[in-house]
């Protein structure tokens, strides 16, 4: 996986390389040796698709950042916008609040900072 930094922060970027069921057996070599971290699929076949969605789910799964928050039960709206944006691994029912520990995608998390 590359970064780019075009827009401000390392971004992941991926290199997929489509149509790869057109080539023959020498064009798809050169093309895996000057393109070693591409993903080569074949759109018409599905080819590389599983690797391709693997792939894209583990630059997201790495970018995800682990925060814990203690939300108040009358703020229900929040859990339901957590929920939305974040994988919880953890929670537990407290006296006048929901503790919980999700693991959030970067930005995101900014909009649950009074909690925190």
């Amino acid at each position: 996986m590359r970064y780019s930094t075009r827009s401000g922060g390392a971004s992941p970027r991926l290199i997929v390389l489509n149509k790869v069921d057109l080539l023959g057996g020498d064009e798809r070599t050169m093309l895996e040796l000057r393109h070693r971290d591409a993903v080569l699929v074949s759109a018409a076949t599905g080819e590389g698709v599983e690797q391709l969605k693997g792939r894209i789910e583990a630059a997201f799964r790495d970018r995800l950042e682990a925060v814990e928050l203690l939300v108040p039960f009358e703020s229900g709206r929040v859990l339901s916008e957590l929920h939305e944006v974040a994988a919880t691994s953890s929670a537990r029912t407290l006296q006048k609040a929901f503790a919980c520990a999700p693991a959030c995608p970067p930005g995101s998390r900014r909009g649950f900072g009074r909690m925190t």
